[in-house]
């Protein structure tokens, strides 16, 4: 499963209009992981990332041999234009392996091509993964292998790759699992950082290697790795013989650096888009590292909207913020309610006289629910509502808006307070709200003059589709309440999840991702929760 984060967005006029999310590693000698934009880990399929080294587990290059258009083609995904359909016939009119394939027939990936041939079966010819599986089958022919099954998991050929990939990745050969590819091949679950670890090691390869052959004839032939106008092609286009790029499926791009002073060692570069094929984006996404190299990249249409990335060479990401208070004996409660404690039931060596010590610490808690950052349950001021354990989750993780409100201590948060976030430059950017009112600054002191809400302005933002409503205070309602009519807002419309007893004077008002899930505490009241913020931009 990925684990996406924001690379960049789109912006109009200064408003977001599109963010794109994926993952993005940078890999350096030995499989270094440089830098990393989402916590990658991901086993992916390997698709056409994969042919340089099915081309390589084939045995079909000789070391410092330059590779002719025939072979790098076999390495590539053609688009299969009118120019490299010609090409393929004069290649392959009369070879004998080609009734043998196991591939299915396709349209072009060539858009002239392709309008030509609407309405039509196809051909195994316009397929992209037509050279690969003619150069597996002259490997097979080559190499002694059977020609029927070459596309079977356990096929001497797909033995051989599985043997290259455990070397190159220093795996068990054995321990790849496999998929079936959509051209019918077997292709390997890697994790992101490994397929960047094979374009780092193609691109670093020694000087009069099979490998290196392989780097420089795609660098010769960038035609015959994509096509007219493919992003992988125009980018070797435009930085000849400084690096390969190879587009994969589903929002796949590698890109592997050839060594320079700064990285003597080589790089490379893997993007994984969550939202599948978009090649033009996949490239935007690496941008700012291929630039930092001094790289030169094609141009992306982008009308009327300008660029705004949110991972760059500069750093890690920014890391999730706590907004939590800790629960401890000294924490503050609710005057009257049941205080914070924590008993030990067992420690390591505390065992009595004669008995074995014990080996584990064990200790229970006793306190209110409505400790710390809570999340409140309906059946809290509603009788006969659901309890905590009985509410939606999905309020309590998502995108979330913190908005700093500076009102004086022991007043109420009023919709006058929330007018100019009508306004479009200053609109709600997210259904969950979270407000940062400065008025509970200590949480082991309680004070009583805290910020709470006006009852309309519950009432006004969920007509504006906010679905929960948080603030650093320990209510909605102030102090002396004794109709609460803010709790009772919440519960008016559709519903409104609240949290209580947040920290947010460290968080800067802005976006981010909340994760703030209730235990499952049967017909609870309320439940403490971790409330944690993910920054998003």
């Amino acid at each position: 499963m990925l684990s996406p984060v924001p690379l960049f967005s789109l912006e109009r006029g200064g408003q977001e209009e599109l963010c794109v999310y994926g993952e993005l590693v940078v890999v350096s000698a030995g499989g270094r992981v440089a830098q990393r934009c989402g916590e990658l880990g991901t086993h992916l399929p390997a698709r056409s990332l994969l042919k340089p080294f099915q081309f390589l587990a084939g045995g079909h290059v000789q070391p410092g041999a330059a590779l002719e258009p025939r072979a790098v083609a076999a390495l590539g995904s053609i688009s299969a234009s009118a120019e490299q359909l010609a090409a393929l016939e004069r290649w392959y009119a009369a070879d004998p392996l080609e009734p043998a394939l196991l591939l299915p027939a396709a349209l072009p990936l060539d858009l002239r091509e392709r309008a030509a041939r609407l309405g039509t079966p196809g051909s195994r010819r316009c397929h992209p993964c037509f050279s690969k599986h003619m150069a597996v089958l002259a490997a097979c022919r080559a190499r002694g292998w059977p020609l029927a099954g070459y596309a079977d998991p356990e096929h001497p050929y797909a033995l051989e790759l599985r043997q290259l990939l455990g070397r190159w990745l220093g795996r068990d050969a054995a321990a790849f699992q496999l998929v079936t590819d959509g051209c019918q091949l077997p292709t390997p679950l890697l994790r992101l950082e490994e397929l960047a670890a094979l374009y780092q090691q193609l691109a670093a390869a020694p000087a009069g290697s099979a490998e290196q052959a392989v780097f420089h004839g795609m660098c010769a032939h960038p035609d015959w790795v994509g096509g007219p106008g493919r992003i992988d092609t125009e980018l070797m286009r435009l930085n000849p013989g400084r690096l390969i790029a190879k587009e994969g499926a589903d929002g796949l791009l590698a890109i592997g650096l050839a060594p320079t002073a700064a990285e003597p060692d080589g790089t490379a570069i893997v993007v994984k888009l969550a939202a599948g094929h978009q090649p033009e984006w996949a490239l935007l996404a690496a941008a700012p590292f291929l630039r930092e190299r001094g790289c030169v990249l094609p141009e992306v249409a982008t009308p009327g909207q300008e660029l705004r990335w949110h991972v760059s060479p500069a750093g890690e990401q920014r890391a999730p913020l706590d907004v939590s208070p800790v629960l401890e004996p000294a924490i503050a409660v609710w005057p009257g309610d049941v205080p914070f404690e924590r008993s030990l039931t067992s420690e390591p060596g505390a065992g009595e006289a004669g008995a074995p010590a014990w080996q584990l610490l064990v200790s229970s808690i006793r306190s209110t629910v409505h400790v710390g950052a809570h999340a409140d349950a309906p059946n809290h001021f509603q009788a006969g509502a659901a309890g905590i354990d009985a509410v939606p989750l999905g309020p309590y993780r998502g995108r979330c808006q913190v908005i700093a409100i500076d009102k004086p201590r022991g007043s109420l948060i009023s919709p006058d307070d929330l007018a100019p976030l009508a306004h479009p430059e200053r609109a709600l950017l997210a259904p969950r709200v979270l407000f940062k009112t400065g008025s509970f600054p200590e949480p082991r002191s309680f004070n009583e003059d805290f910020v709470a809400f006006a009852a309309g302005t519950l009432s006004w933002l969920e007509q504006q589709g906010v679905v929960l409503v948080g603030l650093d205070t320990p209510s909605v309602d102030p102090f002396h309440s004794k109709t609460l009519p803010a709790h009772h807002a919440t519960r008016s419309g559709r519903g409104l999840a609240i949290l209580e007893g947040l920290e947010l004077g460290h968080v800067q008002p802005g976006l981010y991702e909340l994760l703030a899930l209730p235990l499952r505490l049967r017909d609870a009241d309320a439940s403490p929760v971790r409330a944690v913020l993910w920054p998003l931009r």
